[in-house]
């Protein structure tokens, strides 16, 4: 289906969804994300989990992503050392070019406001462009799902 197409599709079914039950089934995990009140997901053929899509983020889900953009003059092992004093259990999953992005686990996001504040106040001094939050996307889900790491079937 083409783009104009599938949307024209997500919008019928949004707009006449409520009361009823209507499967779907999608390799497009943004498509689930808008569409699904529920989402089942299966690997190897079998029903691996299924809930919500919030219920499978939390489940599955590895928290947050920290996205830094970089001047040439940063210092990373003080942005390291920033990130991992606020969040302990950060770690870096990639280093490319002007980004460097880190995986905050939700367990510490008490911790998430005074780490975004001293980012902010201090970007100069780390030599930071800009940050950016995200958090789990379902495409994750899904490929933490796939590749067999919870061979239990979960639903809320």
């Amino acid at each position: 289906m083409d783009p104009y197409a599938r949307r024209g599709t997500w919008d019928l079914l949004l707009k006449h969804k409520a009361g009823r039950t209507i499967i779907l089934t999608t390799h497009f995990m943004d498509e689930a994300d808008l569409l699904g009140d529920r989402i089942a997901i299966m690997a190897d053929g079998q029903l691996r989990c299924c809930g919500s899509s919030l219920f499978l983020k939390s489940r599955y889900g590895v928290g947050y992503h920290l996205t830094l953009v970089k001047k040439e003059s940063c210092d990373q092992g003080a942005i390291t050392s920033l990130v991992k004093h606020h969040v302990p259990t950060a770690e870096i999953i990639s280093s490319v070019g002007a980004e460097i992005q880190f995986v905050l686990s939700s367990e510490n996001a008490q911790n998430f406001e005074a780490l975004f504040s001293e980012l902010e106040n201090n970007l100069e001094e780390y030599g930071i462009t800009s940050f950016g939050v995200s958090v789990t996307t379902l495409e994750e889900v899904f490929m933490k799902v796939g590749e067999g790491s919870e061979k239990t079937f979960a639903r809320p």
